[in-house]
């Protein structure tokens, strides 16, 4: 219940405008990061096996992440990875 809280009701203004985020934890939260690591912990160990032909490398910094892929199997890899959740995007 506290958890839901930290992650509900985040309001943030922008150009003058008052918004409320809807998804994700709220930038500048001390608890956003551990959220993160989390996610990203599932995303690595349900999507990176998949492929594991297709990577050579994969490395990451919080959700920053550099990775050295066969360039044949790019299209595969991010449409893995950008199917793993609707409110994500990888680039």
């Amino acid at each position: 219940m506290l958890t839901e809280l930290c992650l509900q009701g985040n309001y943030f203004p922008f150009k003058g405008c008052l918004y409320e985020q809807l998804e994700g934890a709220a930038m500048g939260s001390p608890i956003s990061p551990i959220f993160l690591e989390f996610f990203m912990q599932k995303l690595e160990t349900s999507i990176i096996p998949t492929l594991e032909n297709s990577l050579y490398s994969w490395w990451r910094y919080f959700d920053d992440v550099f990775s050295i892929a066969k360039i044949k199997d790019i299209n595969l890899i991010m449409r893995a990875l950008n199917n793993y959740n609707p409110n994500i995007s990888f680039t």
